[in-house]
C-alpha cells in the first residue's frame, strides 16, 4: 500500500463522513460539499532515518462549497480545527502548517503540510 492510500484510508476513518475525500489532485468541477484533497508535493530522503527511508510531503487542501465569504469564513474556521486535531491523532504523521487560501477563484480554503516517513516494504 502506497503512502498515499494509507493516508486516505486513514483520513477517511477520521474526518467526518459529509466531506467527500478526493485522493489526487484535480480542478473540481462542482464542490457541494466540504471537501479534503490530497496532493503529493515531495518525497526526500530521510536523513537521520536508516537507508530505504524517505520523507513524503503533502498538501491537504479542505475546501468549503459556501460562496458567501463570510459563511465560508465561519465553516472553515470549525473545519480546519476538526481537521488538525484529527491529524494529531495519526502517530505515522506530522502536520507543520495550515494556510489559508483560494481555491478555483471562488472558495475559501486551507492548505495543510503534512509528513509521513516510508520505509520499503521488505
Amino acid at each position: 500500500m502506497t503512502a498515499r492510500q494509507q493516508l486516505e484510508a486513514e483520513l477517511r476513518k477520521l474526518v467526518p463522513k459529509t466531506w467527500k475525500i478526493v485522493a489526487y489532485q484535480d480542478g473540481l468541477d462542482t464542490l457541494d460539499k466540504v471537501t479534503l484533497m490530497l496532493k503529493q508535493s515531495a518525497i526526500e530522503k530521510a536523513p537521520a532515518a536508516p537507508q530505504g527511508a524517505h520523507i513524503v510531503s503533502y498538501v491537504l487542501t479542505l475546501i468549503d462549497p459556501a460562496l458567501d465569504a463570510q459563511k465560508a469564513e465561519i465553516a472553515l474556521d470549525a473545519s480546519v480545527d476538526d481537521l488538525l486535531f484529527k491529524l494529531d491523532g495519526i502517530q505515522w504523521l506530522t502536520w507543520s502548517r495550515a494556510e489559508k487560501v483560494q481555491f478555483s477563484d471562488t472558495n475559501m480554503a486551507y492548505d495543510v503540510t503534512v509528513e509521513v516517513i516510508t520505509r520499503k516494504a521488505e
